[in-house]
């Protein structure tokens, strides 16, 4: 990223034990600004099948973050804010919470290949290895939840995860509802009527589209 060190000067200022934490109009200049460029063509990356997959996540007291990465070039970014039970998580039911959601997030990428979980909580590495029933109740129930995904968690140290981490600071707070809505659709009972003119359009672009004919 082109002048990194520029952008994030004053908020790295920040994390030295000698200055006094306050959040000014620079810091929040200069987050908004961080946040723009990481959005732009220059940092996000196209995703390539042929190339291996880093999912990088982080939980915090409040929050969960998850970063989609080909080569340390980030894919996608995730958030979201823990729920009043979630944050009576214990720090590493948090942490596999985080992979777990991270996965759902991602599915259409993740799903059917192998890919390289970043985790800054080392526990878990010995979780994933151990059998099933070596693991607490909850954390079983989440660990089914990843039975049919090729997960490799590796440790990596929280300096090092700082976007996934930064995200889960980020977290949009929770309002008592989730965000998430796990539904299925199994019949189809209504269409919403469209006009003749485009109902038209879609049979020819579904002609000319070789995927879309052969259904």
């Amino acid at each position: 990223m082109l002048n990194l060190s520029e952008i994030t000067g004053p908020l790295r200022e920040l994390l030295s034990k000698s200055v006094e934490w306050h959040w000014t109009e620079v810091h929040e200049n200069c987050f908004n600004k961080l946040k723009k460029v990481l959005c732009e063509a220059l940092v996000l990356a196209y995703y390539d099948e042929n190339k291996d997959l880093t999912l990088s996540v982080d939980a915090s007291s409040k929050g969960l973050g998850a970063t989609l990465l080909q080569e340390g070039r980030p894919i996608a970014y995730a958030l979201k804010a823990l729920t009043n039970a979630e944050t009576n998580y214990s720090q590493i039911e948090k942490e596999l919470l985080a992979i777990v959601w991270g996965y759902k997030q991602f599915h259409d990428y993740v799903a059917f290949r192998k890919v390289l979980v970043e985790s800054d909580h080392r526990p878990l590495e010995s979780i994933m290895k151990k059998p099933l029933y070596g693991a607490l109740l909850r954390l079983q129930r989440m660990l089914m939840q990843l039975r049919h995904y090729d997960v490799d968690v590796r440790y990596k140290k929280g300096l090092e995860l700082y976007m996934a981490d930064a995200l889960s600071r980020a977290y949009l707070p929770y309002f008592g509802m989730p965000i998430e809505c796990p539904l299925e659709v199994s019949v189809v009972k209504e269409l919403t009527p469209i006009s003749s003119e485009k109902f038209e359009e879609f049979k020819r672009e579904t002609k000319r589209s070789t995927s879309c004919s052969s259904l």
